[in-house]
């Protein structure tokens, strides 16, 4: 299977885990369990693969893409494809408070071999601005606002022809409950919902901070910058800001020309095990995601049910 162009938002991913013996960046362990993986259906489908809570690996079927660590945190991000040749290496660096500082894309494949991409980002109190450059210049620039707990309220982006996308985000006891996409060019405004249970979302999406640092749901948000080049990578670190910013686990949204309820299954352990979107699209045809969740628990204290 082929793998989408980098940074595409999807539809909606909420990816459930959990930690084994120590858990990143102060989150805490659930019930002793470690997850093993996370495997994906649908047309994107992947399988991440987690060794002691760090993912290590992903599967597109034919083709896949491994990592390797520095100081807790990914430091290079290898993607091979069907006859495991190297067809990209993504290089971070992360600043002194464990932010990511720069990343470089390097491919080593026609027809994009050479073409290396590199971006900085630097932090305010209120501010992340993302530079994104190529050996040809400057593509484009990203100036992410923050509010007073320092969650994302505006993402605009600039672009070379002097288009602006914006992004404004709205939330409502601690969730992302709606965002309006426009672009300066045409004129056309998106408008996107979400609504979510009566559940927290204590656990989830966790192992992106190995990606992203200590802002990882802002800067989950710094994305590619031409969707249009054929940059394969992965699809489950690359889902902007939505649903992750939010406390508590996700029952419908509503994107564009698609909308969706999102289902959820637990184990014994009260831990997330299936995610089931079904699908809706503006022509009437319909479609299921399942998302599924495999852990390995740990024995059972003394006197424990």
């Amino acid at each position: 299977m082929k793998k989408n162009a980098v940074f595409v938002i999807l539809l909606i991913g909420l990816i459930a885990a959990s930690c084994s013996e120590k858990a990143p960046f102060g989150v805490k362990v659930a019930n002793n369990l470690g997850l093993t993986s996370i495997s994906r259906s649908g047309d994107n489908f992947y399988t991440i693969n987690f060794y002691q809570g760090k993912p290590i690996d992903i599967q597109y079927g034919t083709s896949h893409d491994e990592f390797e660590y520095h100081s807790g945190l990914i430091y290079k991000w290898l993607s091979f494809d069907h006859e495991n040749k190297l067809t990209l290496t993504v290089i971070y660096s992360y600043d002194a408070m464990g932010r990511i500082a720069s990343i470089e894309y390097n491919p080593t494949k026609p027809p994009l071999w050479g073409d290396t991409l590199t971006n900085t980002t630097n932090y305010t109190d209120n501010q992340i601005v993302s530079i994104w450059n190529s050996r040809h210049g400057y593509i484009r620039k990203s100036k992410m606002t923050l509010n007073q707990q320092g969650v994302i309220i505006m993402d605009e982006v600039s672009h070379l022809d002097g288009t602006i996308n914006s992004t404004k985000y709205a939330y409502s006891n601690g969730n992302l409950t709606s965002c309006t996409l426009s672009n300066s060019k045409n004129s056309e405004t998106e408008f996107r919902s979400f609504t979510y249970l009566n559940k927290k979302n204590s656990y989830y999406n966790y192992y992106k901070k190995f990606l992203f640092g200590a802002e990882w749901k802002n800067n989950s948000a710094i994305d590619f910058p031409d969707n249009n080049l054929d940059y394969p990578f992965l699809n489950p670190f690359s889902q902007s800001v939505y649903p992750q910013v939010s406390q508590n686990l996700i029952s419908t949204y509503s994107m564009g020309k698609v909308s969706a309820s999102v289902g959820h299954e637990f184990d014994h352990q009260d831990n997330l095990k299936t995610q089931i979107e079904e699908l809706t699209f503006a022509d009437g045809s319909k479609r299921t995601i399942i998302t599924y969740f495999i852990y390995k628990y740990g024995p059972k204290k003394s006197g424990s049910v």
